[in-house]
């Protein structure tokens, strides 16, 4: 729960360990955050619902395009909690979001062009470019997660691309490639925060992945500096 000034009134979080990624599923969820916000804060009384979504979206109409680690696709999201909690809501790409955010209320306030990167579960980009949010002409500008950073013996992305950097740099990458590395047994619950604490120990298999993740991410960055002459990337997620 946020003012318009940007104040965090109260805040749930609610674990997606072992949930299905399915419309009902994740609504629930999101039902169930609403409650315990309204445990925590009372009534609530808000005069909109925002969603940031975690994938492509057609921001006018309000639907989730599709995930391509968990095979969302064409979700009405916007319409579907305009019913659930009779408000009005809108809904935006997440990493479009975070990059509006940082023009709104963060280190961007007096910056007309930068990008901001989300480097977390997965990677995503977005644009702001002479002072408005760039979203290209399918919704989709910024995508830097799918561009390929890795061409010998690279993996294939869920988005079909060999080699990019959701699926050789991300989050999830660093944690399924020390696994590998490790010959450990698979495990989907093992992620880039085990290897971050592996990493400050000292592990050196830990540190090559982060030093490998940073090497593409910073490649990432070079070719949008020298493609659109960006004074400033803002890095999150």
């Amino acid at each position: 729960m946020v003012t318009p000034q940007g104040d965090i009134l109260c805040t749930s979080r609610q674990a997606l360990s072992g949930t299905p990624y399915t419309r009902e599923a994740l609504l629930e969820k999101i039902s169930a955050g609403v409650s315990d916000l309204q445990k925590q804060y009372g009534e609530l009384g808000a005069a909109a619902i925002g969603v940031s979504i975690p994938g492509p979206c057609d921001p006018y109409k309000g639907i989730f395009l599709r995930n391509f680690t968990n095979d969302i696709s064409d979700w009405p999201i916007v319409d579907d909690l305009t019913r659930l909690f009779a408000l009005p809501a809108c809904g935006d790409n997440d990493v479009n979001a975070c990059a509006v955010a940082e023009k709104t209320f963060g280190s961007c306030k007096n910056c007309t062009d930068y990008m901001w990167v989300t480097l977390s579960f997965g990677c995503g980009g977005a644009f702001f470019l002479n002072n408005a949010l760039y979203r290209g002409s399918g919704f989709l500008a910024g995508e830097v997660g799918h561009i390929p950073v890795l061409f010998e013996n690279p993996a294939r992305c869920k988005c079909g691309v060999y080699g990019d950097m959701e699926i050789e740099g991300s989050g999830t990458a660093i944690g399924r490639k020390y696994i590998e590395q490790a010959g450990l047994p698979p495990d989907p619950t093992f992620s880039s925060m085990d290897v971050s604490r592996l990493a400050r120990a000292g592990d050196e298999k830990a540190l090559a992945l982060f030093s490998e993740s940073g090497y593409y991410l910073g490649r990432i960055c070079a070719m949008a500096i020298n493609m659109l002459n960006l004074p400033k990337i803002v890095l999150g997620g």
